[in-house]
């Protein structure tokens, strides 16, 4: 197996790199190991849901091994949205959000399991998502006046009853 040094050391920008012939959780260990090594986001394809939790499982066993149990894999999956729904649901919208977050967070880099559909979707770009973004706190304060302009600046529009996306 190639060491992961290597394997970083090739690489002209930070951009993608395949790893092939390994099989099973072998495949895990390595990434995981470039993970370690690289100090940098790992962004991952997977062929369907199903695959990315496999990934995800075998990321957190193996990182926990390894004295990282604060990693947590993020799953990334397109919008899929059943046909007698308008909107995606809440659990895949969250999803995509926390991606988001911690891409954009200088913290810990993170790994980032992506369904192929969930790839090839439009991402905001982060000024936009980081312009776009208001935190609200259990317990918190907030300007109920402001809140509301906020969100009509940002494209919401006021309705009597929520019917559909962008309704408030």
């Amino acid at each position: 197996m190639a060491d992961p040094a290597g394997f970083l050391a090739g690489a002209k920008a930070p951009a993608d790199r395949r790893v092939l012939g390994l099989w099973g959780s072998a495949k895990a260990h390595y990434l995981a190991e470039v993970f370690r090594q690289s100090g940098r986001p790992l962004f991952i394809v997977c062929a369907g849901r199903h695959e990315a939790e496999d990934w995800a499982e075998n990321f957190k066993t193996i990182l926990a091994a390894g004295g990282d149990a604060e990693t947590d894999p993020l799953i990334l999956e397109g919008w899929e949205i059943p046909v007698v729904q308008h909107v995606p649901s809440l659990e895949n919208a969250s999803e995509r959000s926390q991606v988001l977050e911690q891409w954009m967070s200088a913290k810990k880099p993170g790994i980032v399991l992506a369904t192929l559909s969930g790839a090839l979707q439009y991402l905001l770009p982060e000024e936009t998502y980081g312009r776009m973004r208001l935190e609200i706190k259990r317990g918190g304060r907030l300007d109920l006046e402001d809140f509301l302009r906020t969100l009509v600046h940002w494209g919401y529009e006021r309705a009597p009853m929520v019917e559909k996306k962008g309704d408030f």
